[in-house]
């Protein structure tokens, strides 16, 4: 029962979606615009810094605030920060209200490692950046994040179980971003310094 109200818990905050609600304050849909995901990269491109700020803020916190919740409220269960987390992952990939098409999941990810870990997520951060700048692309940060956490907690914790749950998380991110790995194949990703050069070197954001 403790492990479903984490689960449950973790997946309201993870429905809480800035974009979608920003987009429909500004009357433009994210959906149909530039990358055409409800998540902080695009909220930047089509309404600026200030906004695609807020969004990468808030969708940090949240799965941040989830993981921290579960522990107040159940400390004595090992992984209540673990479900939780993870759940905040889901809930913000499949909101229930926007027909379970969310955003893609990282910023939120990033909230999970901070709350269980910030040394891992300065880890994560600084190694996705380095195959990102080796390889020019910005999912590299996604995909390494999403496949090395959840081993390297794991390890750390001494638990498998904890390897299955973060998994589910990693999953749906990785599933998400499999649209990035088409794009790249068929020439329409922008590599990462292109983005950099286009939006904020330009200082359009």
């Amino acid at each position: 029962m403790e492990y479903a109200i984490c689960m449950i818990l973790g997946y309201l905050l993870g429905c809480l979606n800035p974009s979608y609600f920003i987009s429909k304050i500004k009357n433009i849909d994210l959906r149909t615009k530039g990358t055409e995901n409800l998540g902080a990269t695009n909220t930047y491109m089509i309404f600026g810094k200030r906004y695609g700020t807020f969004v990468l803020v808030f969708d940090i916190l949240k799965a941040l605030l989830a993981v921290k919740m579960a522990g107040l409220l159940f400390p004595e269960l090992v992984l209540s920060g673990v479900v939780a987390g993870a759940s905040a992952i889901v809930g913000h990939i499949f909101p229930f209200y926007i027909g379970f098409k969310g955003g893609k999941g990282v910023a939120s990810l990033g909230g999970l490692v901070l709350g269980l870990d910030w040394r891992c997520f300065l880890l994560l951060l600084l190694v996705g950046l380095i195959l990102a700048v080796i390889f020019n692309w910005g999912c590299c940060i996604s995909f390494s994040a999403s496949v090395l956490f959840p081993v390297l907690y794991s390890l750390k914790m001494h638990n498998p179980a904890s390897l299955l749950i973060l998994g589910v998380g990693s999953i749906c991110i990785i599933y998400k971003h499999m649209e990035n790995i088409k794009k790249i194949k068929n020439g329409r990703e922008l590599p990462i310094r292109d983005f950099l050069r286009q939006h904020l070197w330009a200082g359009k954001i």
